[in-house]
C-alpha cells in the first residue's frame, strides 16, 4: 500500500508535490493516514543504471529532500519515486523500501500480493522480505527469457500467471530499464478504485502518479491498463 511516481520530466516542485502524500495522500478505507514507512528514488542519467537513494524513514525527513535536491541536480531523463505504507506483517527496514533495482532495471510497486513464495525464482534471491521485491524479480527472470523485440509479451504472460498463482490486492507497478518502460495499472476490487486508480499526465507523456499532482490535465486510467513507455511514444494496452 504505497504512493509511486514515474516521470521523464523531474523537477524540485512536482518531486515536492508528491512527498506531501506521505502525509496527505488518500488511503484505503478503514487504514491509518500517511505513508510514513519509508521513502525511496531511482534516476536515469547517463549511465545506463540507475542511482538509488531510499531509506526506512519518514519521507517528511530532510534526508528525503537532500535526495530530491541531488536527484533533480542530475538532470536525469527518467525517475521514480515511492512512498510506502508497509503492509500487514512485512517489517519497516530500507531493504523492504523501494525503488528495487537490478542491473539496469528499476521497480515500484503500490499494492499486496498475498503468498509470494509461490512465484518461482531461479537467478535471482530477495535481499529483503517484501512481496513487491518478489514480484521484481519474478517479472525481471521472465523478461529474460527472451529477445528484447519478445519483452511485451513476456511481460503480459507474467502478469497472467502471477494472477492465477497469487492473490493480490494491487499490482500498479513500474518496471524500466529506461529504454522501455512498463506501468502496469491493475487491480482485484473496484470498491477500491479511488485508493488503486493510477493517473497519467498526458500533456507530459511519460508521466504517471498514485494522485494528481498540480493543476495540469491529469487523466484517471482504467483497471486493467498497461502503458507501455518507448522511443519517446506512449503506447496503451490491455493487461
Amino acid at each position: 500500500m504505497c504512493r509511486l511516481l514515474i516521470t521523464n520530466q523531474p523537477d524540485r516542485a512536482l518531486l515536492e508535490t508528491f512527498r506531501t502524500l506521505s502525509w496527505k495522500g488518500q488511503v484505503p478505507f478503514g487504514a491509518q493516514k500517511g505513508h510514513l514507512d519509508g521513502w525511496g528514488l531511482a534516476w536515469y542519467g547517463d549511465r545506463d543504471t540507475p542511482s538509488l537513494r531510499k531509506e526506512a524513514s519518514d519521507p517528511r525527513s530532510y534526508s528525503f529532500a537532500r535526495a530530491i535536491e541531488t536527484a533533480v541536480a542530475e538532470k536525469p531523463r527518467l525517475l521514480l519515486a515511492h512512498l510506502r505504507k508497509a503492509s500487514p506483517g512485512i517489517p519497516i527496514h530500507v531493504c523492504n523500501s523501494q525503488p528495487f533495482i537490478q542491473g539496469a532495471w528499476s521497480f515500484i510497486h503500490n499494492g499486496t500480493v498475498q503468498e509470494p513464495s509461490r512465484l518461482p525464482l531461479q537467478r535471482y534471491q530477495s535481499k529483503g522480505t517484501s512481496d513487491s521485491e518478489r514480484v521484481f524479480l519474478y517479472l525481471l527472470e521472465a523478461l529474460e527469457q527472451g529477445e528484447p523485440d519478445q519483452q511485451v509479451s513476456l511481460f503480459r504472460q507474467a502478469i497472467s500467471a502471477m494472477e492465477h498463482q497469487c492473490t493480490y490486492s494491487a499490482l500498479n507497478l513500474v518496471l524500466t530499464n529506461a529504454v522501455r518502460t512498463f506501468m502496469l495499472c491493475l487491480y482485484a476490487d473496484e470498491t477500491h478504485r479511488e485508493y488503486y486508480t493510477l493517473w497519467h499526465q498526458q500533456k507530459q507523456g511519460g508521466v504517471v502518479s498514485s494522485e494528481p499532482l498540480s493543476g495540469e490535465a491529469w487523466a484517471p486510467l482504467e483497471n486493467r491498463t498497461l502503458l507501455l513507455f518507448e522511443n519517446g511514444e506512449t503506447y496503451y494496452l490491455r493487461a
